[in-house]
């Protein structure tokens, strides 16, 4: 077992894990009673194709939680590819956070593949108690626009059995007057994805975000002669359809209830499947324009 701080790939890993272990395992008034800790294991985690390395923490419920354990897990982790029967042992090492506290962090280097499941096990030796997670990757998505209502721009995105979370559009606009090198901002639409039939939709509202962007450049009351709309990209998580946040937002303060979004069997946590996914987009002179852009393309 190796001792290491906290890394760039963790952070990116964990993003869900972040907002939540603390809650569900560091706040004895989240957990419950007793009786609800009857399980070897939480785990939460990330598998994703845009990582290297795939982490997950593992904890041992307690009605009282130390978040210092001074102690070594009897607990070994695998992953097992359910296509292939390929079967990988993660290697346990122990995060240190600045406030000093120390969490088991397991991890493998290896990166899963688009479309497939992988079961994650935590399985204590002493008894064979075991606790698991399916995890769906999911596969690649399409993206593709439509301006019926311009300047609100609808961007539907195409997956099998995915969930889009966090969208975001960043602008990157032209301000000679004020730098002539650009500015690049970014609109958050996060817990504004829809379920459009099978696909999932987003819709921008180009003049909003528009006047949104003039106030952050501090630009005057003209309007085309001011900002040129240099580049527009969304920026999505896709993840498998079971990480389904309640309201699509990941609030700790909900998160932290065991019952409210878990998959793993015999035991707490949740262990999902996704990527990220940025998408260059082009939309016409006619919505760019109708949005007081000034088209450039």
């Amino acid at each position: 077992m190796t001792q290491r701080p906290l890394k760039r790939r963790d952070a990116v890993g964990l993003f869900l894990v972040v907002g939540v272990v603390f809650c569900t395992v560091g706040c004895e008034e989240n957990l419950g009673s007793r009786d609800s800790l009857d399980v070897p294991f939480t785990m939460y985690g990330v598998l994703s194709p845009d990582l290297d390395t795939q982490t997950v923490h593992i904890y041992v419920p307690d009605e009282y939680p130390m978040l210092l354990p001074s102690e070594g897990l009897d607990v070994a982790v695998f992953s097992t590819d359910m296509e292939t029967g390929e079967r990988v042992r993660w290697t346990d090492s122990v995060l240190v956070r600045s406030t000093g506290m120390r969490e088991h962090v397991f991890w493998a280097l290896f990166r899963p593949d688009f479309g497939r499941t992988y079961r994650v096990e935590a399985i204590r030796p002493s008894d064979g108690a075991r606790s698991y997670a399916d995890v769906r990757i999911p596969p690649p998505v399409t993206m593709r626009i439509e301006e019926e209502a311009a300047p609100l721009l609808q961007v539907f995105i195409q997956g099998d059995g995915v969930r889009v979370l966090e969208p975001k559009f960043e602008y990157v606009v032209g301000a000679s007057h004020i730098n002539p090198g650009g500015f690049s901002i970014t609109i958050d639409y996060s817990a504004r994805e829809q379920l459009s039939e099978n696909d999932w939709k987003v819709v921008a509202n180009m003049i909003v975000d528009y006047e949104e962007i003039r106030f952050i450049v501090g630009a005057s009351n003209l309007c085309r002669e001011i900002l040129t709309l240099d580049t527009l990209k969304l920026h999505v998580l896709i993840g498998d359809a079971r990480w389904d946040p309640p309201g699509g937002t990941f609030d700790p303060n909900v998160l932290a209830v065991p019952s409210v979004m878990t998959n793993v069997e015999n035991g707490l946590g949740f262990i999902g499947g996704g990527y990220r996914k940025t998408e260059y987009l082009y939309p016409s002179q006619e919505a760019v324009e109708s949005a007081c852009f000034v088209y450039v393309w």
